[in-house]
């Protein structure tokens, strides 16, 4: 459900901000959360697919800003 919540911002903050500035304020912030969670997996494999989906998830709310 955290993951959920951290996705769903970054999907609202799409709307509004640009990829970089966005990625740039919030990963210093949910990057240190993620890792903490237990995935099954070492850390750096974590940040790792932490970085994808929000990469993804970003391009999508970027998608939505230039739609409204």
């Amino acid at each position: 459900m955290v993951l959920a919540g951290i996705l769903f911002c970054y999907l609202v903050l799409g709307c509004f901000m640009d990829s970089l500035s966005m990625i740039l304020l919030t990963v210093p912030i949910f990057l240190p959360i993620v890792t903490g969670m237990d995935f099954g997996m070492p850390a750096t494999d974590v940040a790792i697919w932490f970085g994808i989906l929000a990469l993804v998830v970003v391009e999508v709310g970027m998608i939505t800003r230039r739609w409204g």
